[in-house]
C-alpha cells in the first residue's frame, strides 16, 4: 500500500533540498543526501522491509536510490512545504511541486534507517534468500550472502559480494 500510494504521487517529481534533521538516521555516508538534490523519481519499490526511492538521472552513469526502513514508529508523511516541520521529522525531501516528503517517527528513540546508496548496491539490503528478478540486459547488480556470527550475545552479519551479469531484485 505504502508503496503504491507514494509512487503514485512522487514518481516524475524532482528533488529540490534534502534535510537531515536527525543524524542518527542516515546511516551512510557515500553517496551523500545532497546528491539527491536535482535528480527525479523514477520508481518507489519495496526490498524486504526497506521502502526503496530509486533516482535518476542515468546520463550521470549510475542512478541512486534512498532506502528508509520505518522499524516500529516510522511513518511517511506528504505535506506542503509551507507547514513547519516539527522534531519528529527526521529527514525532509523538498519537491518541485511545493510539498515534502517527511520520514517522521512518532517515538523518542529514533530507530529509524535512512540509507542514500548507488542502484548497484541495493540489494545487499535484501532479506536472504531472495530470488532474483531478470533485469534490463546489461546491468549487473550485486548479489549478497549474509553469514551470521554471534559475537557477546549478538548478531552480526557479514556480508560476501558477487556480481550478477542480468539481474537484479
Amino acid at each position: 500500500v505504502i508503496k503504491t500510494r507514494l509512487g503514485a504521487e512522487l514518481v516524475g517529481r524532482t528533488v529540490t533540498r534534502a534535510e537531515l534533521r536527525h543524524p542518527a538516521c542516515l546511516k551512510t555516508v557515500e553517496p551523500t543526501l545532497d546528491e539527491l538534490v536535482g535528480r527525479e523519481l523514477a520508481a518507489v519499490s519495496r526490498l524486504g522491509k526497506f521502502t526503496v526511492f530509486e533516482f535518476g538521472p542515468w546520463d550521470l552513469g549510475f542512478g541512486l536510490c534512498l532506502c528508509v526502513h520505518l522499524m516500529l514508529d516510522g511513518t511517511f508523511a506528504l505535506v506542503p512545504s509551507s507547514r513547519k516541520p516539527t522534531k519528529n521529522h527526521l529527514l525532509v525531501l523538498g519537491l518541485d511541486d511545493n510539498r515534502d516528503l517527511r520520514v517522521t517517527e512518532s517515538g523518542t528513540k529514533h530507530r529509524v534507517a535512512v540509507h542514500v546508496l548507488m542502484e548497484e548496491v541495493v540489494p545487499l539490503l535484501a532479506v536472504p534468500g531472495e530470488d532474483l528478478l531478470p533485469a534490463q540486459p546489461g546491468v549487473v547488480a550485486v548479489e549478497a550472502q549474509v553469514v551470521d556470527h554471534v559475537h557477546h550475545g549478538h548478531v552480526i552479519a557479514e556480508v560476501e559480494i558477487g556480481e550478477v551479469e542480468g539481474f537484479r531484485r
